[in-house]
């Protein structure tokens, strides 16, 4: 197993990845709950989003990737997981705290994405603003510029529970160490469990829900400071 940054010419195997594990995630069902009938657009702004995220002028992310000799044919290897991180703090650094991120989600939504049609809009809405109002108060208020945080973590469905995806978060926690920074991210159920395995502590519980609906997804904001690190170097 190796891990890298990703490059433009992984698109199409990060897109396989990232399309793979998403679809037995609870949230990105709730959001794009009509992505089974206009998978084209699922595909097309999964792509364009994917794309800037790995984009090398889109520099407030970094994308990182796994890759681990393929089932079919062990002699070749291939990216099985997949890891989106906000790592704005080297901008804020560099620049200043007036340093404005790049935002890959406000591109595609001026591409079309604002009106794609696998989803639902009042559920993304009300997911943005979730996400938004909690990382605020969970995150930026704690720990100002001085976070890394785990946008994204995807592995194949056909490779998961072989440490891949661990192993994508230790990057980032041994980033986190030598830079003095927090890890920060919102757990879905499905990662929940990792995460606590990795030692990230819950801050709270988040719920999104469109009022009047009786769906609802719930996250889990989590967070592995500084000290943590320092108790898990030998992990790294």
């Amino acid at each position: 197993m190796a891990i890298r940054v990703a490059n433009p010419s992984d698109l199409s195997n990060v897109l396989e990845v990232v399309l793979s594990a998403l679809s037995y995630d609870p949230c990105w069902d709730y959001r794009y709950q009509y992505r089974h009938q206009y998978p084209e657009d699922n595909l097309r702004y999964t792509k364009h989003i994917f794309q800037l995220y790995i984009d090398p002028r889109y520099d407030d992310w970094r994308v990182m990737v796994a890759e681990a000799p393929s089932l079919e044919n062990p002699s070749v290897t291939k990216i099985v997981a997949v890891a989106v991180w906000d790592v704005t703090y080297i901008n804020k650094r560099k620049h200043g705290r007036d340093y404005e991120t790049k935002d890959p989600v406000f591109e595609v939504d001026r591409a079309g994405g604002a009106t794609r049609r696998d989803a639902n809009p009042e559920r993304m809405k009300v997911s943005r603003d979730v996400f938004a109002r909690k990382r605020k108060k969970r995150f930026h208020d704690a720990y100002g510029d001085s976070q890394i945080y785990l946008h994204v973590l995807a592995t194949h469905a056909d490779y998961q529970r072989r440490g891949y995806g661990s192993v994508l978060c230790r990057w980032g926690m041994a980033t986190a160490k030598d830079n003095g920074l927090a890890v920060c991210l919102m757990a879905s159920p499905m990662g929940f469990l990792l995460y606590s395995h990795l030692g990230f502590k819950v801050l709270g519980n988040e719920i999104i829900q469109v009022p009047g609906e009786e769906e609802e997804v719930r996250l889990r904001s989590m967070v592995l400071e500084l000290e943590e690190n320092e108790e898990d170097r030998e992990l790294l």
